[in-house]
């Protein structure tokens, strides 16, 4: 258990909620790092923009998705 996990599930955030949190800003840091510190400005580009727009769209969705047995990105 991170200590994010420990934070948000104290301040009341479902568990799933936090991993998928986790995954949305590990897929910005991921995609900055990998734009900042390869060489082909393309590719990087690429992988920063496309990981920067699915991790942010990813947090914000956990981000007010409301808790309970209904919280999931796909409703059915």
């Amino acid at each position: 258990m991170t200590l994010a996990e420990v934070v948000l599930g104290r301040a009341g955030m479902p568990e799933d909620n936090v991993r998928r949190l986790a995954v949305g800003v590990g897929m910005v840091v991921l995609g900055l790092g990998y734009g900042v510190l390869s060489g082909n400005d393309f590719v990087g580009g690429t992988v920063m923009l496309t990981g920067m727009v699915s991790g942010g769209i990813q947090a914000l969705i956990t981000a007010f998705n409301p808790p309970g047995p209904g919280s999931s990105y796909f409703r059915r």
